[in-house]
């Protein structure tokens, strides 16, 4: 099978909440060169407060953990 895309890929993680997704995608698409990015979101189901509460200070978010 042929792959429509070239040149070396690479993965990156990147933490922020789902209120900033959004703001995240589009400045992703907008700022690399490629015009069909993998972007996905997968979201945290379970994690210790102290990681919720620090996410939620990171991002200046008003929400509970």
């Amino acid at each position: 099978m042929d792959s429509p895309f070239t040149g070396e890929e690479w993965q990156l993680l990147l933490k922020t909440h789902a209120q900033r997704f959004e703001d995240l995608r589009a400045f992703l698409q907008d700022h690399h060169p490629w015009q069909k990015l993998v972007i996905a979101a997968v979201p945290i189901v379970m994690s210790s407060d102290e990681y919720a509460a620090w996410v939620s200070r990171t991002l200046l978010l008003d929400v509970a953990p």
